[in-house]
């Protein structure tokens, strides 16, 4: 007896309306997947909701196909939801804990930082990949995923197909991160928070991160948390260096120059506070 497409935006709402509107449409099948994964997540613990999620987002989309009216809403809910998690995450976990966490890890996060730059330089040069597409991979697999690959990008004036080839490649090691990972961790006996450290360190996304980290358990999503922001804020040092690199021997007026702060995460700072 009801129109769901009448929840679409339409010229015949304000701006803002048709926004809201469409962003609730779009959430809709967010909303289904994530309670069918919920009840998936109860009856199989070892593949857990967040994964199932995952693997029940792949086949609706190649179903379904990427349906323009569902982006606003699969934006928002990958953005802003994902990140009012996180912050709420840190409400229940002290500044001791996060330093703790934080210094723990830090040998482990700067030394595989530095491997993973330099190898990806090397073996991005060996096998003659273009240098945008070989600047964002490494970044991406460095840092954090998308969200370096978005800065960075815009730092060496990256062309469309680099960035795309760059996304698709991290999109799918992240997925393949968050279906094995918890496994691997069980395999090898891991406790919680060595697996936190691990996945918080060698998965790229942070949404990945979350998804794997949490199937194994809270201790392990709240060390993998954390060690990915502490990873994430490195983006600061690498996208100042990389404009540096960009710049050096360019005149003033060609120069490109960002603020420090503006490449903080907003949601990172919420996290603290």
């Amino acid at each position: 007896p009801y129109d769901i497409s009448m929840l679409t935006p339409s010229p015949a709402f304000p701006p803002r309306i048709a926004a809201a509107l469409g962003i609730a449409y779009g959430l809709l099948p967010v909303f289904i997947i994530a309670c069918i994964a919920w009840e998936i997540g109860v009856f199989i613990p070892i593949l857990g909701g967040p994964v199932a999620a995952i693997l029940i987002g792949l086949a609706v989309g190649q179903v379904f196909g990427q349906r323009k009216e569902w982006a606003s809403g699969k934006t928002f809910a990958s953005k802003i939801i994902l990140q009012a998690s996180i912050v709420l995450l840190g409400a229940g976990m002290s500044l001791w804990q996060v330093a703790t966490i934080g210094r723990a890890g830090l040998p482990v996060m700067i030394g595989t930082l530095v491997i993973c730059v330099a190898a990806g330089i090397v073996v991005g040069r060996a096998l003659g990949v273009e240098r945008d597409t070989r600047i964002l991979i490494t970044y991406g697999t460095a840092i954090c995923g998308a969200s370096a690959i978005a800065t960075m990008s815009a730092v060496i004036g990256a062309a469309g197909p680099a960035i795309a080839i760059s996304v698709t490649v991290i999109v799918v090691y992240n997925v393949l991160a968050a279906v094995l990972f918890p496994m691997l961790g069980h395999l090898l006996g891991l406790s919680e928070p060595a697996f936190g450290l691990w996945a918080g360190t060698a998965i790229n996304d942070t949404s990945s991160v979350v998804a794997a980290a949490t199937v194994f358990g809270v201790v392990a999503a709240s060390y993998a948390v954390v060690v990915k922001l502490t990873r994430t804020l490195a983006i600061v040092p690498l996208a100042l260096f990389q404009t540096w690199f960009q710049n050096r021997g360019l005149p003033d007026g060609e120069q490109k120059n960002t603020a420090w702060y503006r490449l903080i995460p907003p949601f990172l700072v919420l996290f603290l506070v």
